[in-house]
């Protein structure tokens, strides 16, 4: 597996606290996770103002140190940085989620202490930890999605769910002319993809669409032309 374990790097400074990331908090907008962290310390607006104001993170965390900490702040503090993250990498900041997607598996390790990260080998790594966790909602999230939107796509095109099949497949789907033909999600998805693309390649043929259906042997490659062309075909009537 691959280790990314020095965050200084220019590709990889993004996955740094002091990175350069507006983040909301308590209606108040914040430079970096850092300063919102720093901030999450006390609930008093007095003491949040200077750190919210600090022209770096490195200042900000200096005046967070002198903080009185709020009731139970160890016992949150890990749950704050989580909230903090999901807010840096959301999708309302699609650029720095690409980056971090794109990490894809590697193990993600931060430095500079042994709680928030690693030192010479030894540490917790938090931060690392928490990141990753970070990285694998966002993949979960969109692969719901996907998942949600290939079942509805089945539906429309008469597939149905057979529960009794799920013990061969996990989620089992038969096409509505051969209820004894089993697919599980991804070849059901697969199936009826190719079928389009013959259905569309036919009508092409024919002259039937004003747009040209692009196929070839590789049904996998069409599979994306097929699908924004279900979208986008004009049909005469």
């Amino acid at each position: 597996m691959k280790t990314i374990d020095d965050f200084r790097q220019s590709d990889c400074r993004f996955l740094m606290n002091n990175y350069d990331s507006p983040i909301e908090l308590a209606g108040e907008v914040y430079p970096t996770v850092e300063h919102a962290y720093q901030a999450s310390k006390t609930l008093n607006s007095y003491d949040r103002d200077p750190v919210r104001a600090a022209q770096s993170a490195r200042r900000a965390k200096r005046i967070g140190r002198s903080i009185v900490l709020r009731p139970g702040w160890d016992a949150m503090r890990e749950d704050v940085m989580l909230g903090l993250l999901e807010k840096k990498f959301s999708s309302a900041n699609k650029d720095l989620q690409a980056k971090l997607l794109a990490t894809q598996s590697a193990s993600l390790v931060s430095g500079g202490d042994t709680f928030w990260g690693e030192v010479a080998g030894a540490g917790d790594n938090r931060l690392g930890n928490l990141l990753m966790k970070v990285r694998a909602g966002i993949v979960k999230a969109s692969c719901d999605a996907i998942n949600t939107a290939n079942r509805t796509y089945l539906q429309t095109h008469g597939w149905t769910r057979n529960t009794e099949g799920d013990d061969v497949f996990i989620e089992c789907w038969v096409p509505s002319w051969n209820e004894d033909c089993f697919f599980d999600l991804d070849s059901a998805v697969h199936y009826q993809n190719k079928m389009n693309i013959e259905v569309l390649s036919t009508a092409d043929e024919m002259g039937l669409l004003e747009v040209d259906v692009d196929v070839d042997d590789d049904v996998d490659d069409d599979v994306d032309d097929a699908l924004d062309l279900v979208n986008s075909v004009t049909y005469y009537v």
